[in-house]
């Protein structure tokens, strides 16, 4: 039976989802890298602020329509064995609460004795920060640091006012749900990519301890992608490279195509000796129309040859354009 032959490259076959997943994360790291464009500082002041008061800042103007969040950090700074609760708030030009978080700040410290040694230990934690969506401000905002109680880990009264240095940033991209989404589609750009490589259904697998083999299946359709994979494990008297000489034949075991196949091997040595030699090659394959197709390897040179593995696969998937041979068998007769 006669069959039209052509050799092209396609991207029929392709699976993009993986490189879609690797433009997206490349689109996140380049918002990482912009990030700090969109940064601006608008206030950074200290303040003291006693038990129960509030003191309220300078107001600030954040820019309409500016891209990211704005961004109050307050620190605590208290003095040794020392803790405080304190509440920051953002308010409206109205005196409306926009948003509002409370810390409890503490700073401890002492000293130490180990073995004759000793020497000054110092915990705290005194930094507080929250983050307030842009887009819900539209006019200057108040920062307001209310002190809710006070007091020393000694248990003496503390009554003396603290310093609390407030800065509010506006253009503030949270890092950590960038770096998280890039975490995530990473995971699914290896998913994919994972899918790809173990798509495909295998017709035939046959092996056989000398050079030749055969094998038959029914496959092909013009929207299926047949990959052969030839397979060769030889001794220490192999050369660079052997020859795969494939055939294909059609249910009437008539010939479609034939091709040579350069199969390089990949020498294992022990002890600086050839020891044996392994090596594969691919052919990617449209066969139409489906049917019962017979494939054939015949090994040249066949002495070095110890095992032969044929394995066809259909439905396979690629991550790029691909170069197949388009077989067309006529139904006209020859």
């Amino acid at each position: 039976m006669p069959s039209k032959i052509q050799p092209l490259v396609t991207s029929q076959f392709t699976e993009r989802s993986p490189l879609v997943a690797l433009g997206a994360l490349g689109l996140l790291g380049m918002a990482l890298l912009i990030s700090p464009l969109f940064h601006r500082q608008l206030l950074s002041a200290g303040v003291y602020v006693g038990p129960e008061e509030t003191v309220q800042l300078d107001p600030v103007q954040p820019r309409e329509g500016a891209i990211g969040a704005l961004r109050i950090d307050a620190v605590a700074q208290l003095p040794s064995n020392a803790w405080s609760v304190f509440e920051v708030q953002v308010l409206d030009s109205q005196g409306n609460v926009l948003a509002s978080a409370i810390k409890q700040a503490w700073n401890e410290s002492g000293t130490w004795q180990e073995e004759g040694e000793s020497g000054v230990w110092q915990e705290q934690d005194q930094a507080g920060r929250f983050d307030i969506r842009q887009a819900a401000i539209d006019g200057p905002v108040v920062v307001a640091i209310s002190v809710l109680e006070q007091g020393s880990s000694t248990g003496q009264p503390l009554d003396s006012p603290v310093v609390y240095r407030v800065t509010v940033a506006e253009g503030v991209i949270d890092t950590r749900f960038l770096w998280s989404g890039a975490i995530g589609v990473l995971l699914v750009a290896a998913l994919t990519a994972i899918a790809v490589k173990a798509a495909g259904q295998t017709v035939i697998n046959e092996q056989i301890n000398d050079s030749d083999l055969v094998g038959r299946g029914t496959l092909g359709g013009p929207s299926k992608l047949v990959r052969v994979i030839i397979t060769v494990k030889s001794d220490e008297t192999s050369p660079p490279k052997l020859t795969a000489n494939l055939a294909i034949n059609d249910s009437y075991g008539e010939s479609v195509y034939r091709r040579e196949v350069v199969i390089p091997l990949s020498m294992e040595q022990e002890e600086g000796k050839v020891e044996s030699a392994s090596g594969s090659a691919t052919v990617d394959l449209v066969l139409e129309p489906r049917g019962s197709y017979g494939f054939s390897v015949e090994i040249t040179p066949d002495g070095p040859v110890d095992h032969t593995f044929l394995t066809v696969k259909e439905g396979i998937r690629t991550f790029t354009p691909t170069e197949i041979t388009h077989i067309q068998l006529s139904t006209e007769p020859a």
